[in-house]
């Protein structure tokens, strides 16, 4: 899995567009690359514990782990901002919520904003 550089986090993060599930939202963009990357934010907002901040992404990693042989001629650049109801939360949680992301982003029609709840 390729991660994004600050820059492009920083790009995407303006002009990207939003989708947000029960535990993510996740900002994202068309990329000309033909593979995905990732990053993930985590501030201390969320938690303030390292502890807790770096299990979630441990948990969003994995899961994406997963799905990745779906995403992996999807060009995109994906952003993931944990919500708090993530904390205490398995991988396997998390598996819905990314399994909704990727149907939208294959359809193409993903719009700013929508709920995948």
């Amino acid at each position: 899995m390729v991660t994004l550089k600050d820059r492009d986090v920083k790009k995407i993060l303006s002009k990207g567009k939003s989708l947000q599930t029960e535990n993510l939202i996740v900002v994202y963009s068309k990329n000309n690359l033909g593979y995905p990357r990732f990053a993930y934010i985590l501030s201390k907002k969320f938690s303030r514990k390292a502890v807790v901040r770096n299990r979630a992404k441990r948990i969003i990693k994995e899961a994406l782990k997963t799905y990745y042989e779906s995403l992996k001629d999807l060009s995109y650049d994906m952003i993931f901002i944990a919500k708090k109801s993530i904390i205490g939360k398995k991988t396997t949680d998390l598996y819905n919520d990314i399994g909704k992301l990727i149907s939208v982003l294959r359809e193409g029609n993903g719009q700013i904003s929508d709920k995948l709840n």
